[in-house]
Parts: structure tokens; C-alpha cells; sequence
């Protein structure tokens, strides 16, 4: 009936594993937990391993790294089950109902999408806070926001699909980095008319990223937003889009890229300090955009 698929990534899946292991067995239904592995470090697939022990669970790990979209792919394909959950491994299920409040509102056609939460105390490791206050300032978004506009709001790391409708759509797999998948996947059900409802069933998100690798992948993310513009795949209501596009209307584009150029290191700088201005990632991300699609396409 219930196929609950984690695509893993350096992170210890196993806290996750026993609560939804736990969750669905008091429903008393047919069910399996695929948890795919995609190149993680030695330790953390040494720790991961044990989750096998569990009856129906899975784990797999891939001999490459073949990206959040492909990883993704696979596990729809493999499921045995006509329902799907994904859940993002660093993730943590806090309502005893998680599992069932999917479940009761499946219908067999609609997406839905639980939300994320992010938690409420600042991190006191200094490096975790620009990943957390980036989460808690521009990811959450409020039910009311999600239901109002559900297509753009679209994440993957919380999301119920009825296999059937995952394989009209499944990810892109041109995009190999981090960043804006999910952007395209809410596309993709907008265009084939597959209704989405945005729920409040939240999970939180426990895999902060330390300061130099959120900028990393912030970066990665805004390389696959160019990538999708120069493919026609981009949606124009992006805001980082909307920026660029009447910049480069109104003329004024080369003369922004040498004003945030010049003032790169500065912005990187204040990142790192203990009270980051999202501003600065901001003016960074207009930045990175701008110098990928003076780029030749290819």
C-alpha cells in the first residue's frame, strides 16, 4: 500500500527510520522503507547500514553519486507500492500522525505537500546560522501563502504522490546539482493539471549546512536557475529571475555586475559573521547569475 522513500546523503537516516518504522506499523498495513544511498561518507553509510535489520526496509547504496533528481527517480521506480512518500533525510517527523495524515487525504490523483519547519532556537555553532536563518526567513512559508500559489510552492523533502501521477511527471535529471529541481517538478504538475494540496504536516529539518557549504550549494542552485533559462524551462515568477530580467531591461546590468563585483568579498565576508544579512546572499546570488549566463550555452 505505502512506499516510503529517502534518498540519503551524509546524514544518519537512523532516528528517522525508527520513528517512521514505528508510525506505520501501528496502521497496521503493507508498507516498505527504501533508503538509497547516494555516495556518502564511510561513516555515515557504516551507521546507516543497520537500519536493513528492520523488516521491510531497504537500503541500497549506489556505487556513484547520481544526483538528487536521478536518486529520486529510482526510488519511485523501485517502489513497490501504488502510494509514495519522500522525505529528505534530514529530516525529523514530529506529529505520532504523520504517516496517517497522508494517507487519509489520498484520493489517488492530488499531490500533497506537508511543509518544513525549522527550529525556533539560533544554533550556537556560529557556521550553522546562515543555513538556519536563511530556512527560517525565506523557506517557511505560511499555509495560507502555500495554498494561495501550491505549483511554486512545491518542495520535495515532504511530499505524498500517488506513483501513477509520479510517472507522468518524475524529476528532471538534467539537473545534477543542487538547486531548483523542485522548481521545475512543480512545473511540471501545473502543466499536466495534477492538483496539489498543501497541508500543514511539517517535518523538521535537522540538516543545517555549515556556512561554506550553503554558499556552495546557494551557488549550485542559482547555476541550475541559469541553466533552465537558457533551456525556456525557468519560471518567470522567480524572484532572483525578475530581478535580472528588469535589470537587464531597464540597461542597467552591467553596471550592477560591477558594482556587486567589486564588493564580493565583502558580501562573502559578512556571511560569515554571526548576524548574516540575507541581503548580501541576495546581491551574491544576482551576482552568481549574472556571470553564468554571460556564459556560452553548452
Amino acid at each position: 500500500m505505502l512506499s516510503i522513500l529517502i534518498p540519503v546523503y551524509n546524514f544518519d537516516v537512523r532516528l528517522l527510520v525508527a520513528e517512521l518504522y514505528e508510525q506505520v506499523n501501528e496502521l497496521d498495513i503493507e508498507f516498505e522503507i527504501r533508503c538509497y544511498d547516494d555516495g556518502s561518507y564511510f561513516d555515515f553509510r557504516m551507521n546507516n547500514q543497520r537500519i536493513a535489520a528492520y523488516p521491510n526496509v531497504t537500503y541500497r547504496e549506489l556505487p556513484e553519486n547520481i544526483g538528487r533528481s536521478k536518486i529520486r527517480n529510482l526510488l519511485a521506480k523501485d517502489a513497490k507500492f501504488d502510494s509514495l512518500i519522500f522525505l529528505d533525510c534530514d529530516s525529523l517527523c514530529e506529529k505520532g500522525n504523520f504517516i496517517k495524515t497522508y494517507l487519509d487525504l489520498n484520493d489517488g490523483k492530488t499531490v500533497i505537500c506537508g511543509g518544513t519547519r525549522y527550529a525556533a532556537e539560533t544554533p550556537q555553532d556560529q557556521s550553522l546560522v546562515l543555513h538556519w536563518k536563511t530556512g527560517r526567513e525565506r523557506e517557511i512559508t505560511p499555509l495560507e501563502e502555500r495554498r494561495s500559489r501550491p505549483y511554486r510552492s512545491f518542495k520535495s523533502n515532504n511530499f505524498f504522490i500517488p506513483k501513477q501521477v509520479f510517472e507522468k511527471v518524475s524529476f528532471n535529471e538534467d539537473l545534477v546539482k543542487y538547486g531548483h529541481e523542485d522548481t521545475l517538478f512543480g512545473q511540471h504538475l501545473k502543466q499536466h493539471k495534477i492538483p496539489i494540496l498543501q497541508i500543514e504536516n511539517p517535518v523538521l529539518h535537522l540538516g543545517l549546512k555549515g556556512t561554506h557549504h550553503f554558499i556552495e550549494s546557494t551557488h549550485h542552485a542559482v547555476e541550475n536557475l541559469a541553466y533552465l533559462i537558457k533551456q525556456g524551462l525557468a519560471d518567470k515568477t522567480i524572484t532572483l529571475y525578475k530581478a535580472y530580467r528588469t535589470l537587464s531591461f531597464l540597461r542597467l546590468e552591467k553596471k550592477m555586475f560591477k558594482k556587486l563585483d567589486r564588493n564580493r568579498n565583502f558580501y562573502l565576508n559578512q556571511l560569515y559573521s554571526s548576524d548574516p544579512d540575507l541581503r548580501k546572499l541576495d546581491k551574491l546570488k544576482l551576482l552568481w547569475l549574472m556571470e553564468e549566463m554571460r556564459k556560452e550555452v553548452g
